[in-house]
């Protein structure tokens, strides 16, 4: 299990890019720019996730599985 921090870190990043989701195609978002928003180092970012991709991946899955458990 993730520590506090950690959760918190992964948290912020997730909304930051569904912010930026909210302002701008996903084609148009960066790394840089979440890091930037979030307020972190761009490896930071790269702890949690190994590109945009993998974060609109992630973000996805997790929306996914909470529908299907609306379902069930």
């Amino acid at each position: 299990m993730k520590n506090l921090q950690s959760q918190r870190t992964d948290k912020m990043i997730r909304d930051a890019f569904i912010a930026l989701l909210k302002q701008k195609d996903f084609k148009n978002i960066t790394v840089t720019q979440i890091a930037q928003k979030v307020m972190i180092n761009r490896q930071t970012f790269y702890c949690y996730y190994s590109d945009k991709y993998d974060l609109a991946d992630q973000l996805t899955e997790k929306a996914l599985g909470m529908l299907e458990e609306l379902i069930e």
